[in-house]
């Protein structure tokens, strides 16, 4: 049953909607009464599908249109976070604010000139003042219920406030039971899951330790017939080799017996003994030196390739990478490799020139001490045939070691600088 008071309410609201209704009271844009949320979502309201309208905002009527500004304007903003605040500002400073620009980023500026030129400015929103005014003695009907319709307002707006929480407290507790329920499920469904997978698992379990018991009953079974075959095969190869080693026996037992003399037997054997060392010594000296022979023509063939083919101005590109060997004093040999297009650290107050008509790198190399450890590498330009010996002899003791230790060389393509690098003694590194 619906009381007494309730229904009280309900007859005052209906008066004040019939008032309201009777005076054309305006009702204002939506826009000019929202409030709450981010200024930018509130210009997202304002301006979604409604560019332009008009509201009331205490008692001065103001048309808003989306995407607009006007100047002259104050150039200090006052913080708003909605249109219908800026209205608000805007009407509170009455004769000094005829209009007032809001932005979406929640500043509004006042405009105070009535001359104001109006243009297009995304995210703001031109808020201009009309002549239509709603006065105080139109805040109810004749009669005196104003005052009781503004307090119906207000209890209904409260009664509606506590439903509207009791509503969101039954709705937070069934959505904690549905929640709650819908974790049991999950769990119980996940436990079940589990123990279907456990299950299938320990059977694949049972299965696989089955199956390799039978790969082992039949792994064992084919050993311990591979073992018997092989003890058989053994054991008459052992007595083929034992009648063999008889055989043998008896004829050497034969052949010694027809022996008329021990001691020239003896001498014999010595003397056999003697021819095998001999031949096997000589064996390994031969083989020594057809190793060493053939490491001598190896890098003889090296040298000579290398004279045929670098004692040219043309080395680079054609002969990028290509090794090959020097002679030294002491009988040994260094290996060298080419590095078109590559450039040494340089090593101050090195020997450098420029080559003769004749000259090439591969010659100056030859006439240098390129034997010697602090002898690096031979670096050349093939633009004007400008070349440097690059040694340590040069540089301070100190650093002598550092270039002993690591050699470094840099690619430089294009630029027709190379290099002839010692590869055999010092690590060299390419950066």
């Amino acid at each position: 049953m619906v009381s007494a008071s309730y229904s009280a309410l309900l007859a005052i609201l209906s008066v004040r909607t019939a008032w309201a209704t009777t005076t054309q009271a305006p009702s204002g844009g939506n826009c000019l009464s929202l409030s709450g949320g981010t200024p930018r979502e509130v210009y997202k309201a304002c301006c979604g599908q409604t560019k332009s309208d008009k509201g009331f905002v205490d008692g001065v009527e103001f048309s808003y249109t989306c995407d607009t500004w006007a100047t002259p304007y104050n150039k200090t903003p006052v913080k708003a976070n909605s249109a219908r605040e800026c209205a608000k500002l805007c009407s509170a400073a009455g004769a000094d604010c005829s209009a007032s620009s809001w932005q979406a980023a929640g500043q509004c500026n006042f405009i105070a000139s009535d001359s104001y030129s109006p243009k297009e400015m995304h995210s703001i929103l031109l808020l201009e003042k009309t002549s239509k005014l709603v006065s105080e003695s139109e805040s109810g009907p004749a009669g005196g219920c104003g005052a009781a319709v503004d307090a119906a307002g207000m209890q209904c707006e409260k009664d509606a406030a506590v439903k509207c929480q009791s509503e969101k407290e039954i709705d937070k507790a069934q959505c904690e039971q549905e929640k709650t329920a819908l974790a049991d499920n999950t769990k119980k469904q996940a436990e079940a899951q589990f123990q279907n997978d456990k299950s299938q698992l320990v059977e694949q379990i049972n299965d696989a330790q089955a199956e390799c018991k039978l790969e082992k009953d039949a792994a064992s079974s084919k050993c311990a017939t591979e073992k018997d075959q092989l003890r058989q095969q053994g054991e008459a190869q052992c007595k083929s080799e034992k009648d063999a080693a008889s055989s043998q026996c008896a004829n050497e037992k034969h052949r010694l017996q027809k022996q008329t003399d021990d001691a020239r037997s003896q001498c014999q054997a010595e003397k056999d003994n003697a021819v095998s060392n001999a031949n096997s010594e000589c064996a390994t000296e031969k083989d020594k030196l057809r190793h060493q022979q053939e490491g001598d023509l190896q890098r003889s063939k090296s040298q000579l390739e290398a004279n045929n083919v670098l004692d040219t101005r043309d080395i680079c590109p054609k002969y990028n990478r290509f090794e090959f060997f020097l002679p030294t004093p002491d009988g040994g040999t260094s290996k060298w490799r080419v590095y078109c297009d590559h450039a040494a650290y340089e090593i101050p107050w090195n020997a450098a020139g420029y080559m003769n008509g004749t000259g090439t790198p591969y010659n100056q190399l030859l006439a240098h001490r390129h034997w010697d450890a602090g002898y690096r590498a031979f670096y050349w330009r093939d633009n004007d045939f400008f070349h440097r010996h690059l040694t340590i002899y040069t540089v301070e003791p100190s650093l002598r070691q550092m270039q002993l230790d690591t050699f470094y060389i840099q690619s430089r393509p294009g630029l027709r600088h190379h290099v002839i690098v010692r590869i055999d003694d010092v690590p060299l590194k390419i950066y």
